[in-house]
């Protein structure tokens, strides 16, 4: 059982480029926006939704409304660890990371159509959280963090198939976000601070949903590159 302190909780596999969202009711839609950090444009949307409590599918969209990307998570070895599998029809890029019989993780990383596939196994332990899972251990560990405790915890990115450390903490909410609990995550070794920018999120104190993600997107664009983005979330029941 993870315990949370200021030590090193654990291994939290997740990738700045896959945030996705947990899914707690499987009628549930969930809407996401993505604006360039400097124009205000809009880049994508993506659309999340639970056909069953063990699968999570996510649409990516052009601002065009034309569909380029999706995602399958399935929760197959634990709510904290599940597979997922994206596709991205913009340069062929391809993540595929499943869990095996023998608690190891596999994570395949093509990164275009001409790319080979690159594999890496991962050991499966009780502080791995994978992509999705990672809101789940937010809403595992609120309390810890609406009261200020700093988490520190490791990430897998996919594209790059290492593990790398990361800090939680409680921050300052933007304008208009006072009903929220605010945090970053930062960087937690030097070397890692030289490339990646703490990330912003915001949770809905009630619903303990995350409304807003200010940082790398979830997607690449054509030639490959990460944008940083601004994420607004919008939630509805579906009437499917």
């Amino acid at each position: 059982m993870i315990k949370p302190s200021t030590m090193l909780l654990g291994a939290l596999l997740f990738s700045f480029s896959n945030l996705s969202l947990a899914l707690d009711k499987v009628d549930q839609l969930i809407t996401g926006r993505a604006y360039d950090l400097n124009t205000g444009e809009l880049l994508y949307t993506e659309t999340h939704e639970k056909p069953s409590l063990k699968e999570h599918i996510v649409t990516y969209r052009e601002a065009s409304g034309e569909v380029f990307a999706t995602k399958v998570i399935q929760y197959s070895y634990s709510p904290l660890v599940p597979d997922f599998y994206q596709t991205n029809k913009r340069n062929g890029e391809v993540i595929d990371v499943k869990t095996e019989v023998n608690d190891r993780l596999i994570v395949n990383y093509q990164a275009s159509e001409s790319d080979k596939v690159k594999s890496k196994q991962i050991n499966i332990n009780n502080r791995l959280i994978v992509d999705a899972g990672f809101d789940n251990f937010v809403r595992n560990y609120w309390n810890n963090l609406a009261k200020g405790d700093d988490l520190k915890v490791d990430f897998l990115a996919p594209t790059r198939q290492i593990v790398a450390p990361f800090k939680i903490v409680k921050a300052s909410c933007k304008e208009g976000e006072d009903d929220a609990l605010c945090l970053t995550m930062s960087p937690d070794a030097w070397w890692l601070k030289l490339v990646v920018d703490p990330i912003y999120l915001a949770y809905d104190f009630n619903t303990q949903n995350l409304k807003r993600y200010l940082g790398r997107g979830n997607i690449s664009e054509t030639n490959g590159d990460y944008l940083s983005v601004d994420i607004h979330y919008q939630y509805q029941i579906s009437t499917d």
